[in-house]
């Protein structure tokens, strides 16, 4: 039997207003402006997939924690376990709405307002297909309520805030004080991922309502690599905002995309990332399945061996998640996904002024 605590206790709002257990399943069971928070846990949809998995079936939904853990990574599903989370307990992931202010190359519209543009112009020139995205945000009755079934709760309860960038949205301010209002907020832990390009006025005086903050960080890259992959705004500056984020409730942690566009600088980052953090593990090393033509292996061959030898000879090659890199990354390039990551790295280039060999000089030795 396969055992998931978010089938059972986790609901994540997806910044198109999509409901589903977690951040990894495939498919929206319904959305919110169908289905209250409360009437999501009564769904047909959510019975059968807890039928499916007492049966051992891990489905199509749920198949990417299966990938991880295939390959040695954590997976979704194993992190509820190492958390702690028992019976009882909840875990809310939500995004409030997909506004932000940064076009990251790996993201899409769907997460971001700022890739509308780009989205459009990749459409038009038939390197991308899709549905379009709207501009999506929770209402206040929306938020109402879903603070109204989290003060049902009487366990341990997490909150994981996600974007587009959550504390450059306007509701934001009204969710964090509704939190803060809960009777049973004293349970509350706040998980808050961001990109911490800005770190609004309101957020000092909120956050210290809270006993427990957990503040991720998004970061992709050092210097030019950061700059190529997330479109604007530097690495210098969100170092900067870090310091603004230090509080004795708050703990830094970080989120690193593993990808093709930082294969070639992820050990430099890492080792500037382990100087703010109290243990390695609080770098957390997310490897990138989707877009396909992002993934790590999609990489010119001939260059993946002296790549990995540097990598082992780092202080990366420590971290958990190492081995599950390496054992994606030497997986052959893809000859269609390598040409079309080179038609839409071209595209987005001369759009961006930027260029790939940057970031990939191993292209140079092809």
């Amino acid at each position: 039997m396969i055992k998931c605590f978010a089938v059972d206790s986790g609901l994540q709002i997806l910044p198109q207003g999509g409901m589903q257990p977690c951040c990894k399943f495939r498919n929206p069971l319904t959305t919110v402006d169908k289905s209250t928070a409360s009437h999501y846990f009564e769904l047909p949809e959510l019975a059968q997939l807890k039928q499916s998995h007492s049966n051992d079936d891990w489905t199509a939904n749920c198949i990417r924690c299966k990938q991880d853990e295939d390959v040695g990574a954590r997976s979704r599903r194993q992190m509820y376990d190492n958390i702690g989370l028992v019976d009882g307990d909840f875990f809310l992931d939500i995004s409030m709405s997909n506004h932000c202010n940064l076009a990251c190359r790996m993201c899409s519209v769907e997460y971001s307002t700022k890739w509308a543009a780009d989205s459009q112009a990749l459409h038009d020139a038939g390197l991308l297909t899709g549905k379009d995205a709207t501009v999506h945000t929770l209402t206040t009755q929306q938020i109402d309520d879903l603070t109204a079934l989290l003060e049902t709760k009487t366990g341990r309860v997490v909150v994981e805030v996600k974007g587009g960038e959550p504390l450059l949205m306007p509701i934001s301010q009204y969710f964090f004080e509704s939190l803060a209002n809960c009777k049973n907020s004293a349970a509350f832990e706040i998980w808050v991922t961001s990109n911490a390009t800005r770190i609004p006025s309101w957020w000092t005086t909120v956050a210290a309502k809270f006993d427990k903050i957990r503040f991720h960080v998004s970061v992709d890259g050092t210097d030019e690599t950061y700059q190529y992959i997330r479109g604007g705004h530097s690495y210098a500056g969100i170092k900067k905002n870090i310091e603004k984020l230090a509080a004795d409730n708050t703990t830094i942690l970080f989120n690193v995309v593993v990808q093709n566009l930082n294969i070639e600088n992820i050990a430099d980052l890492y080792d500037d990332l382990l100087g703010y953090v109290a243990r390695p593990n609080d770098v957390n090393l997310l490897i990138l399945r989707s877009p396909e033509y992002y993934q790590v292996n999609i990489y010119p061959d001939n260059a993946k061996k002296q790549l990995i030898e540097m990598m082992r000879s780092r202080e990366l090659a420590k971290h958990p998640t190492f081995n599950a890199i390496v054992s994606l990354f030497e997986k052959p390039c893809e000859a269609d996904n390598w040409g079309r990551f080179l038609k839409i790295s071209k595209f987005l280039d001369d759009r961006r002024k930027q260029d790939i060999c940057s970031v990939i000089k191993a292209i140079n030795q092809e």
